[in-house]
């Protein structure tokens, strides 16, 4: 028997989390866990699994010393008010624009609160930032800088799901056209002083052959304890992993945990 983070038992028809399992020991981090819900996001029910890897990843790069972001894709504003809540120093980021299926209506308060001191949040698709978008980056202290994303670039992996229609019929020519425009915004980052990048998708070889000089790479696959969080509905038989690419030893251990 299963249950979320409010002791409801978890039904075989409910992509739920089995993180609690996993919290019994450590109290502390269960009820930080509880407290972050309640100052985030009070009134969402259900779904669980996407409040707690949008809680646990965050958690786990801040305890590793990374105090500036940025995002791919804020998860409609579950990841912006993570980072707020975990106090990191500068959150930047792209989330597609509404109209293109994107938004953030759990952040808009937090960016209109910020007047965007600390914030740089651009709303486009991250193919389209261009080396002046990526430049601006340098505004922020970026010596405990990462580049993340969690299921922000399935897209560039496996194009059969049924949810990226366009990426299916899309030409093989294109297709990996994008892909390498993908890992050209990627190691621009790098190149502008981002030394942290953790990527959590489908297993692939384009996250493990980036040109990422001076950085130590790892892959951890998602355990019993998280695969439900971090697999999304769509995907079937696909691992989830997170490559991790950073000189950081401590955010390679921390995010080890992800392994249990």
């Amino acid at each position: 028997m299963r249950y979320d983070f409010f002791g409801n038992e978890i039904t075989s028809g409910w992509r739920g989390t089995n993180c609690k399992l996993l919290y019994l020991e450590s109290n502390e981090l269960t009820d930080e866990y509880l407290a972050y819900r309640i100052d985030c996001m009070p009134e969402v029910k259900g779904r669980e699994h996407y409040y707690v890897k949008s809680f646990i990843v965050p958690h786990l790069m801040k305890d590793a010393g990374i105090d500036t972001v940025f995002h791919i894709g804020f998860a409609h504003g579950r990841y912006l008010w993570s980072y707020k809540y975990f106090y990191y120093k500068a959150v930047m980021g792209c989330e597609l624009p509404h109209e293109e299926g994107g938004g953030i209506p759990a952040g808009e308060l937090f960016v209109e609160e910020t007047k965007k001191k600390h914030e740089y949040i651009l709303f486009k698709d991250f193919l389209e930032l261009t080396d002046e978008d990526i430049e601006k980056t340098k505004e922020f202290d970026l010596s405990n800088a990462c580049l993340v994303t969690e299921a922000s670039l399935m897209c560039f992996v496996d194009r059969t799901q049924d949810y990226i229609t366009k990426f299916a019929q899309m030409a093989d020519e294109e297709f990996y056209e994008k892909r390498r425009i993908l890992v050209n915004r990627i190691e621009k980052f790098h190149d502008v002083g981002f030394n942290n990048f953790v990527f959590i998708e489908q297993d692939d070889e384009l996250f493990r052959t980036l040109n990422l000089n001076g950085l130590q790479y790892s892959c951890t696959k998602m355990g019993p304890n998280f695969i439900d969080e971090f697999s999304m509905n769509y995907i079937v038989n696909k691992y989830i992993v997170a490559h991790i690419w950073s000189a950081n030893n401590n955010l390679h251990r921390n995010i080890q945990i992800l392994t249990k």
